[in-house]
């Protein structure tokens, strides 16, 4: 049992940056 797993995610937001971070930083907005 000596495997790696590596994930690699790639998200493409359109949105506006401020609103992104909001959404990241408040969770609650979503």
């Amino acid at each position: 049992m000596n495997k790696q797993f590596i994930a690699k995610q790639s998200i493409v937001i359109d949105a506006p940056a401020g609103k992104v971070w909001d959404a990241l930083v408040n969770p609650e907005m979503i």
